[in-house]
């Protein structure tokens, strides 16, 4: 609506010259037509380059950005023919007493009109207050005040319990496991249902194993139960645990995007040496447990896997008579099995698994008494040629870039991602280099900063094309810079907001702020525009600026606050699916209100400097 805010107040301002609401709507769109034009323009180009790139943030937001767009065409397509129609015609002013709100209004002006006064004589001040603040702001992330995260947790009312076994339990067993966890689950009245999987789990570390088990929990709605998803299932945590003596339990809140069993922070540990790479991730496994906010850290080595060793003395196997590929499939018949045969029944077709009985494969004695046949028809047993022991192998095996490598993860409460992130890279990375080790992001965070990276681009790629656009437009390159001076107020009230309202910085928070880019170079248009009329009639520098903020401070006014009263509900909603754009009501809401108040005073102070400088050249 600001396209529509905007015409009508400066056609109610040449009302109030006393002319006919016909002259005044056509001396009115004369006047701002342009502006108005400009504006749009500049609102289009801002959200171009986020709906034309490719990546994960873009095909988030595209369909967003579109809309934007098309509202935004429309609405300057209705503020230049059916607005104008409607004010010619029903257009009035009504002879009453001043309103609160206009009395307020003028007050303002007339505040805001001496104090530009005072900056347009105190410039160097002015800096120094400009300066100040910002570094005030920005002081705010080092300060631990604003958090990073790539999307904010939404109560889905679901979580997923993964359950992970002693290693040599059976399929039975751990049916039996996960229906004991059924049974305990299903006591708590804020549990709905549950569906239960057996042998392996789901999400990016995905495994099939008979010690794995899945419980995928559903929640009854939020308004029936006392606290949210994630701090449900944290509370849920020791209980379970201690419930089930002999499993090792992982609660996940469900995500909107990914898997559910994915963990909020994940790293890969990688190096030329597996020892160094094991020393290393144990270290920076301890070092995670120490960050306050840290819960559920793990490494994906795991405890290892119990297994049966074979060790062949190969000069006592040949003396036999036998052959390693010999001995090899005979192993692997018997243990493993052979599956190369089908039995097909009613055009279905079924695997034939035959291996040994399972009464000769239960103990290490059952593996060391197989025998084997050598070429001349002798029996011979394991134990002739090859030493057979207990012991343990890796979970499972892990490389990157062609390297071993361990993953690192673990779940934050309390704190942000990134927060949780940053302190823990402080830590370990000295370390890192002298173990020979590398430490890769990946999983949220990675899309975190891959999204960072999108926004960051498309911000000032939006900057840039903004630049461009008004060069042409102004046929000057001086008058866009002042207008994009009015930019890094509006980042600055946007992240005090979030600072004040506790939200995290995430790709919604981001799309916020490419929006206020082009909200927030509006106003100082309508400044820039109104100043250089008023030098084109002869007018002084001091003069034309004085007036461009008394003439304009209204309409500033109205569409700053219709803004930042539309996005108060956005800021504060609770409801299903609020927390995404919580951050982005913040955003605007800051960056405006900041943004308004600084582009009256800053702007025409950038601009009495920029255009002395032009005049002096």
């Amino acid at each position: 609506v600001d396209d529509a805010i905007v015409v009508i107040e400066n056609v109610f301002r040449h009302l109030e010259m006393g002319k006919k609401p016909l002259q005044a709507t056509s001396d009115a769109l004369k006047e701002i037509g342009v502006t108005i034009v400009t504006v749009t323009i500049v609102l289009i180009i801002v959200f171009l380059p986020i709906a034309l790139t490719s990546s994960l943030v873009s095909d988030i937001l595209r369909q967003f950005c579109g809309v934007i767009v098309f509202a935004i065409f429309f609405s300057l397509v209705a503020a230049l023919t059916l607005v104008p129609l409607l004010t010619s015609r029903y257009s009035k002013l009504e002879n009453k007493k001043e309103r609160w709100f206009d009395m307020q209004v003028s007050s303002f002006r007339d505040w805001i009109s001496s104090l530009l006064k005072w900056s347009l004589g105190h410039k160097r001040w002015i800096g120094l207050i400009v300066i100040a603040l910002t570094v005030l702001v920005c002081s705010l992330f080092p300060m631990g005040f604003i958090g990073f995260e790539f999307m904010p947790d939404v109560d889905q009312s679901e979580f997923n319990v993964v359950m992970e076994m002693p290693k040599d339990i059976s399929l039975e067993e751990s049916s039996a496991l996960a229906a004991k966890a059924e049974a305990w689950l299903m006591q708590k009245p804020e549990v709905k249902h549950l569906i239960t999987k057996v042998g392996f789990t789901t999400g990016g570390d995905g495994q099939d194993a008979p010690y794995l088990a899945e419980i995928m929990v559903k929640l009854v709605p939020p308004s029936e139960r006392e606290m949210s998803t994630e701090r449900y299932a944290t509370m849920l945590q020791k209980p379970l645990s201690d419930y089930l003596i002999n499993s090792r339990v992982r609660l996940y809140p469900a995500t909107l995007h990914g898997s559910g069993n994915n963990a909020d922070i994940q790293y890969i540990i990688y190096g030329n040496n597996v020892d160094s790479v094991a020393s290393f991730s144990n270290f920076a496994l301890k070092t995670m447990q120490s960050i306050p906010g840290t819960i559920q850290q793990q490494l994906s080595s795991g405890d290892g896997m119990p297994e049966v060793e074979v060790v062949v003395d190969r000069d006592k196997m040949s003396a036999l008579g036998l052959t390693l590929d010999n001995v090899g499939l005979t192993l692997q018949l018997a243990l493993q099995g052979n599956d190369a045969m089908k039995y097909m029944e009613n055009n279905h077709e079924y695997d034939i698994n035959i291996r040994a009985d399972r009464d000769f494969r239960k103990t290490i004695e059952d593996v060391s008494s197989l025998s084997f046949m050598n070429s001349k028809g002798v029996l011979i047993s394991l134990e002739q040629f090859a030493e057979v022991c207990l012991g343990t192998g890796p979970n499972k095996l892990e490389r990157y870039n062609r390297n071993p490598a361990v993953t690192l993860s673990s779940n934050v409460t309390g704190i942000s991602s990134g927060q949780a992130s940053s302190e823990f890279l402080d830590r370990v990375q000295e370390r890192a280099q002298i173990a020979g080790c590398s430490i890769e992001t990946t999983g949220d965070m990675k899309s975190m900063s891959d999204s960072m990276g999108v926004m960051g681009g498309a911000m000032l790629l939006s900057l840039i094309l903004m630049y461009l656009a008004m060069v042409l437009l102004y046929n000057n390159w001086i008058d866009p810079f002042v207008v994009m001076f009015s930019i890094p107020f509006s980042i600055l009230g946007a992240i005090l907001a979030l600072a004040i309202s506790g939200t995290s910085l995430n790709i919604y928070a981001m799309l916020g702020l490419v929006m206020l880019i082009g909200l927030v170079a509006k106003n100082a248009i309508l400044l820039v525009d109104f100043a250089n009329e008023q030098r084109a009639q002869g007018a002084d520098m001091d003069f034309a600026l004085t007036e461009s903020v008394k003439m304009r401070t209204r309409p500033i006014l109205m569409t700053a606050l219709s803004t930042i009263i539309g996005m108060i509900p956005v800021a504060i909603a609770s409801g299903s699916g609020a927390e995404l754009r919580n951050g982005l009501g913040w955003v605007i809401i800051g960056g405006m209100a900041l943004s308004t108040f600084l582009t009256l005073i800053v702007v025409p102070v950038m601009y009495k400097i920029l255009h002395r400088k032009k005049k002096t050249a």
